[in-house]
């Protein structure tokens, strides 16, 4: 019998808008230091109540530790005792902080390492539309210090509303007039295709997330939605949607990782693809390799800062139940 899973985006979203309101204040008059220690006891409080949260980081550590032990990977920049839930959960809890800063122009281009910072300097210059892929590992939106560097650059970042609305809210109200722009959809449409694409046309960018499977549950269940790719040592299945709309897109396609490891913030900015082409005689088979460079990329960072992976949810488990092709692709049944 497979087994029963809630889908992420059927997990409800936790309240707090007026806690985010409150938070965000404490930020504004007192700044960073002060108020991570308000974070401390509303941190400790969704840890202690969100069993299936904390159920899920507690997995995805467990993996990560099997796949190290496996594989004489080392994590040099952490002590295994702080690899628990309850630091993972407060590593969330510092992310939201981040994001807000960087809203609220507090981190800049300047604050940041970028191992690449030529390379992004010289790419800026060229003014093309391109799509950026991230992730929900650490904070996607350091990439607004990229605009910093060119007020001609905007960036779109595509957001699903479900389980997002409130914060983007806040967002919005930290600053109205931020470069980034975000445009919350449920699904990407035909119009959503054809409105992406005029803004690429224009030389801006596009961002989208390719470690969440859909939010539309018809789109889940549709033959070709998902394809399974190996991460962390198990078979873990990935959207095939960003790449599809990569190809639609036909533009340059970068991954872009916005970590915190050792206290610094560090951005990476790595050429993905000039344009993806997906010939209709070999589409899975050109989907899957995509697929399968995006998911190492994706393991790569996880393992150089594994707690800045914010993924509250069982990863490796079927969005539907699976088919007889999928289940024997799994290495190990949950």
């Amino acid at each position: 019998m497979t087994k029963s899973i809630t889908h992420w985006s059927l997990i409800k979203e936790r309240k707090g808008l007026l806690g985010l309101k409150f938070i965000l204040l404490v930020y504004r008059l007192f700044g960073y230091k002060i108020v991570k220690i308000f974070m401390l006891p509303v941190i400790t409080f969704f840890w202690l109540t969100g069993k299936v949260q904390r159920k899920a980081s507690q997995n995805y550590l467990k993996r990560l530790k099997e796949y190290c032990q496996q594989t004489d990977q080392t994590i040099p920049w952490v002590a295994k005792r702080y690899l628990t839930s309850w630091h993972h959960f407060w590593k969330f809890g510092d992310s939201l902080l981040d994001k807000i800063a960087c809203w609220h122009g507090d981190i800049n281009f300047s604050s940041i390492y970028y191992p690449q910072k030529q390379e992004i300097t010289d790419y800026i210059k060229k003014k093309r539309g391109t799509l950026l892929i991230g992730s929900h590992l650490g904070n996607i939106e350091l990439c607004r210090a990229l605009a910093e560097l060119s007020k001609t650059i905007t960036i779109n970042a595509l957001v699903f509303t479900t389980n997002a609305k409130r914060f983007n809210q806040l967002l919005h109200q930290v600053n109205a007039q931020s470069s980034i722009n975000l445009i919350q959809v449920d699904e990407i449409t035909p119009n959503t295709a054809i409105l992406l694409k005029q803004k690429i046309e224009n030389g801006e960018w596009v961002a989208i997330v390719g470690d969440r499977t859909s939010a539309n549950n018809q789109l889940r269940q549709q033959n070709g939605s998902i394809i399974w790719s190996d991460f962390l040592g198990y078979q873990a299945p990935f959207a095939t949607g960003p790449f599809i709309l990569a190809s639609l897109l036909a533009c340059p396609v970068y991954l872009i990782w916005g970590i915190k490891p050792n206290g610094r913030f560090q951005l990476y900015f790595e050429h993905f693809a000039d344009k993806i082409d997906l010939p209709r005689k070999e589409r899975k088979m050109v989907l899957k390799q995509y697929i399968e460079k995006y998911s190492q990329r994706l393991q790569h960072y996880c393992l150089i800062s594994p707690l800045d992976w914010f993924n509250f949810f069982d990863f490796w488990a079927a969005p539907y139940p699976k088919t007889i092709e999928e289940s024997q692709v799994t290495k190990k049944d949950n």
